[in-house]
């Protein structure tokens, strides 16, 4: 999910309770995973047996770490030039109140 430094600077409470919802929802599916799974499987008409329950982080807060080595994974694979997007600059916690 991305958002403009432009959005965010003209709408930051939209961004907090956009983050607060998609927290809720992992909080959700962390806890009552099959049925977060039969919701799935209703609504792309793809067979329960076939999915995997998505597991979240705790309360929604970012690996930063593990967001520098997906840079290093895309640059691997030739989906985005070297260099053209900072490690860390892509990510931020700052608006879920969870993570402070």
């Amino acid at each position: 999910y991305v958002f403009t430094e432009e959005y965010i600077r003209d709408n930051p409470g939209v961004v907090r309770a956009y983050v607060a919802a998609l927290r809720d929802a992992a909080d959700y599916v962390n806890k009552n995973g099959e049925a977060a799974k039969q919701t799935i499987a209703a609504r792309t008409k793809l067979p329960a047996d076939r999915l995997f329950v998505p597991t979240f982080a705790k309360d929604g807060c970012i690996d930063v770490g593990a967001a520098a080595d997906w840079v290093k994974v895309m640059e691997t694979h030739n989906a985005i030039k070297p260099g053209i997007v900072s490690p860390t600059g892509w990510v931020t916690n700052r608006f879920n109140d969870a993570c402070k």
